[in-house]
C-alpha cells in the first residue's frame, strides 16, 4: 500500500495487501489482505500477527488469489 491507502497490485505477481492502520483496513477491507493494525488495538499479538503473515504467504505460493 501506498501513501495513505492507494492499493497498488501488479498483474502476474502476487501482492499481500498489508496495513497497520486499523481504520484504513475498515475502509478498505476489499483491498487488503492483513490487519496488523490488530497489534495495536490488543486483538493480536506481534507473534500471532507475523503467523498469519506466515500462513498468508503458504497460502500464496499454494496458488491462493489475493485481493491486489
Amino acid at each position: 500500500m501506498a501513501g495513505v491507502g492507494t492499493p497498488s497490485g501488479f498483474h502476474g505477481i502476487p501482492v499481500i495487501m498489508i496495513t497497520g492502520n486499523p481504520s484504513i483496513f475498515e475502509r478498505m477491507k476489499e483491498n487488503i489482505d492483513i490487519n496488523a493494525g490488530a497489534i495495536l488495538t490488543g486483538e493480536k499479538s506481534l507473534q500471532q500477527a507475523g503467523e498469519e503473515i506466515y500462513q498468508e504467504i503458504i497460502t500464496l505460493a499454494s496458488g491462493k488469489l489475493f485481493k491486489a
